[in-house]
């Protein structure tokens, strides 16, 4: 009878690990879509921010304020997706 109580709390110790294992997968998923929108959107926003104002003189740290992002993620971003500099 001890196996079997054994046997039953270890097999509930598994599923509950793999259910567990099993959530964190959907939640870091789930962040990963939103957080990939989210820097893309930034980047739109920063590109139709750059659009409109083409004819004014804007600054490195007013495309970066477009794009709700610190500069030094915005530029990483940037160039990743753009293959090149904001500046540019």
């Amino acid at each position: 009878m001890e196996v079997d109580h054994i046997v039953y709390h270890l097999h509930s110790y598994i599923a509950s690990a793999v259910a567990y294992e099993f959530l964190m997968k959907l939640i870091s998923d789930i962040f990963h879509k939103k957080n990939i929108k989210t820097m893309l959107t930034a980047i739109t926003d920063a590109i139709e921010f750059m659009n409109i104002n083409y004819a004014n003189s804007i600054s490195l740290d007013n495309i970066v304020d477009a794009s709700s992002l610190s500069k030094y993620h915005f530029n990483r971003l940037f160039h990743k997706k753009m293959h090149t500099t904001p500046i540019q």
